[in-house]
């Protein structure tokens, strides 16, 4: 057959397939695109929407998104089915997952450091500056890597049984970078990069962040695949329809970046057959916690839409057949992961590609399984020297379905100096009322020894003077802490109708600790301290009369033990985890000073979450000086007597000698929260409603007046907010039941906003 005869066979051929599809249907077998808007958290009502459409039959054909429609695009074009990305997305730790720790003591010295302080202003020989952005993504990076091993070695998108696109933004040029190759977790990883949450993401030669920038809603990709018919949905904020909407800066700062966006959304919006917007009033960009009432806005949104989803079928069904849920394309992408052949290693130094081969020599051979790829994942980046560990999966064309496994290791960026401050206050107002400010700035200096070895320098101004420096230099899993430590203080406490007590304290020291890393959330230490106290007496009125005060001069040597362990999602009102901290402390003149005793101190929590927006935190704390239970045990010193007054309990308590502390004290509380909402997502913080019950007894030793018995009590309800993982916002109203003669049961309203938190160096 001639060359022309061929040609001429082919198009008769075609000719009779179109006219065949023509004859059947009256038109071509129409494609469906499905595309996804970004809105960050917004972004999950898309879960609810897929869930409509595939009980009506509408047959998906490809898949693109944006940001979070990246996410769930890509993990739909992966074989998840519905239910399985709303298990996905609720079952998710946000928390954690915006957040990069590694199980290093210099890692945790770092986080338990900068988390204290929710300024902090970056600096080098460059002068000040914010950083390039919070996170490297690791975490969000492995997540998504684990989630799509089964499908990693599809190297061009369009092999996937349902064809996927993401969409990203170069930072540097504005332009639309179209993800259809490559690796499926990379691609969704970079189209989410939140400028100010994430740093951009080097990828195809350009530095990438969120793709809502440059396109929110990708219907003109659609078209460019072949779509016939788009339905596109929008899961994101409203912009401002009036100027009663715009009372603050943080407003209209939302504001200008909606218009941006919304500027390229217009002709997506157009070009769209069909498209959903679910009302997402009530909800931001932040409002990962409401993932279940956000996959319920989308659900309501398709079904608001039912005749024209409806109409859409059965324009569909007069050239194809319809496609049950389960019989979707993209179920077919759901596969076992390949077996690991091999591992290639991209590191910056053959001590990287060491680890990494160490990490993930126990995988080869193996089939891979998710738990497995994520700890030797979190093994070669828990050493501390990357920033970004990677794992690729490409096919590997001499051994049929196996796959080589690429990891990749990105070398840590220089560590960072930060100038650092935090606020404080405490305010208490009943019969007897109190408050407490305090300025804390901070010098944090990263590694000027050695990897993770850091200079700390903290001090306070208000209420407090407080000046504390440490330096901390591990040795892999052990570390060394010296420290130096000032604090003074002159307070005036009311005991009656025109009576009063002064106390003065001031206290010097300093001291070296040793200590021993147990993982990200815990350690060990053990050191000698040295301090020396002047303080008034003020346990005994009769010696501080109007215009005179008695001074008491202590030096104090001693040696501590102290542990500590934290599990919880965050410091300040934790959704979930428990905690413990405690230490021992042997002082005597043999080492140093002309103080005697021993004490005993311990705290420990747990937080439980029993609903969706409910958590039940319980708590207790514990000291005692082991006078009257050890015999030849002496009395605690009056100025360092133990108090009731743990973060979590007592809101209503006054801080006053013989009423809150005493040598022997014993408290807990129960406290109940309820997430209320999610305050604006610049700032990123959670409003809750508290309910808190404490009780406990303080004693002083061989004193009649101060004893466990009447117990303390303190129920109180009242707002708690937390801006930040250490930091927050405290209003209680509650009623205080201590036994006090002038006032035995009275209201008290409480305040506080800082870290609302206890730290080992506060007890040393």
């Amino acid at each position: 057959m001639t060359e022309r005869a061929v040609v001429a066979a082919c198009l008769l051929f075609a000719a009779l397939s179109l006219a065949g599809a023509q004859a059947a249907g009256g038109a071509p077998r129409p494609r469906v695109a499905l595309v996804l808007s970004g809105g960050s958290a917004l972004g999950i009502a898309h879960v609810g929407v897929i869930r409509e459409l595939e009980k009506a039959g509408i047959p998906i054909d490809m898949v693109l998104g944006t940001s979070m429609g990246s996410l769930v695009g890509g993990l739909y074009a992966a074989g998840y089915s519905p239910d399985a990305l709303r298990s996905f997305v609720t079952g998710l730790d946000w928390n954690a997952l915006f957040t990069e720790r590694r199980e290093t003591p210099g890692d945790r010295y770092d986080s338990l450091k900068r988390d204290r302080f929710p300024l902090r202003l970056g600096f080098d020989r460059n002068g000040l500056h914010m950083g390039m952005g919070l996170l490297q993504g690791q975490n969000v990076l492995a997540l998504l890597t684990v989630a799509t091993l089964h499908v990693l070695p599809i190297r061009d998108f369009d092999s996937l049984p349902v064809p996927y696109r993401s969409v990203a933004a170069d930072i540097l040029t504005g332009e639309k970078v179209v993800f259809s190759g490559g690796s499926i977790a990379e691609a969704m990883r970079a189209s989410m990069s939140i400028p100010g949450l994430f740093r951009p993401y080097e990828a195809q030669g350009h530095l990438l962040v969120d793709g809502g920038i440059a396109d929110n809603m990708p219907v003109d990709e659609a078209r460019k695949m072949g779509a016939d018919i788009v339905i596109a949905v929008e899961s994101r904020g409203r912009i401002a329809r009036n100027a009663e909407q715009l009372k603050s800066a943080i407003a209209i700062t939302n504001q200008t970046m909606g218009l941006f966006i919304e500027e390229n959304m217009r002709p997506s919006r157009a070009g769209a057959d069909l498209l959903i917007r679910p009302d997402l009033a009530g909800y931001n960009t932040a409002s990962y916690a409401e993932a279940d009432a956000l996959i319920a806005r989308g659900e309501a949104a398709a079904q608001a839409m039912g005749a024209e989803i409806a109409a859409l079928a059965s324009r569909i069904a007069a050239t194809r057949p319809l496609a049950a849920p389960e019989a979707q394309a993209n179920r077919r992408a759901m596969r076992d992961p390949p077996v690991l052949d091999r591992i290639e290693v991209e590191a910056p130094t053959k001590a990287g590609e060491d680890i990494a081969r160490a990490a993930f020599a126990p995988l080869i051979g193996r089939r891979l399984e998710g738990a497995a790829a994520r700890a030797a994942i979190d093994r070669a980046y828990g050493t501390g020297a990357y920033d970004l560990v990677t794992l690729d999966l490409v096919p590997d064309s001499g051994a049929g379905e196996g796959a080589v496994g690429v990891v990749r290791m990105r070398a840590a960026s220089p560590a960072r100096d930060d100038l650092l401050l935090s606020l404080g206050f405490r305010g208490l107002y009943s019969a007897f009322s109190s408050n407490e400010v305090s300025i804390m700035p901070a010098l944090y200096l990263g590694e000027p020894s050695g990897p993770d070895s850091a200079f700390f320098i903290e001090t306070g101004i208000g209420a407090r003077t407080r000046a504390y420096a440490e330096y901390f230099q591990p040795f892999g899993r052990i570390f060394v802490m010296p420290f130096l430590k000032y604090e003074s203080s002159y307070d005036s406490f009311p005991i009656g109708e025109g009576l009063g007590l002064r106390a003065y304290f001031r206290s010097a020291g300093g001291g070296a600790w040793l200590g021993l890393g147990l993982g990200s959330r815990a350690d060990i230490q053990a050191g000698w301290s040295f301090e020396s106290i002047r303080s008034s007496d003020v346990s005994d009125p009769a010696a501080s009369g109007e215009g005179s005060t008695v001074l008491t001069d202590t030096e104090t040597g001693s040696l501590n033990l102290a542990f500590r362990s934290d599990g919880r999602s965050t410091l300040v009102f934790p959704e979930r985890g428990a905690w413990a901290m405690a230490r021992a402390r042997w002082a005597d003149p043999a080492l140093l000073g002309n103080s005697s005793f021993a004490s005993i101190q311990a705290e420990l929590g747990d937080t439980i979450r029993f609903s969706r927006r409910g958590t039940l935190s319980l708590s207790i704390s514990a000291a005692t000086d082991l006078c009257g239970i050890v015999a030849g045990a002496v009395p605690i010193p009056a100025d360092r007597r133990f108090s009731l007054r743990s973060p979590g309990m007592f809101y209503g308590l006054e801080p006053r000698p013989g009423r809150e502390s005493g040598d022997h004290v014993i408290g807990g509380s129960a406290e109940l929260r309820f997430l209320l909402g999610q305050l604006n997502p610049l700032l990123g913080g959670e409003l809750f409603a508290i309910a808190n019950l404490s009780a406990g007894a303080a004693r002083v030793e061989g004193d009649p007046e101060t004893d466990l018995l009447p117990l303390r009590w303190n129920p109180s309800v009242g707002l708690g907010v937390r801006l930040s993982r250490d930091f927050g916002i405290l209003v209680a109203l509650g009623v205080v039941a201590d036994g006090n003669p002038i006032g035995p049961i009275r209201p008290a309203l409480s305040l506080e906003f800082g870290s609302l938190s206890d730290f080992l160096e506060d007890l040393r």
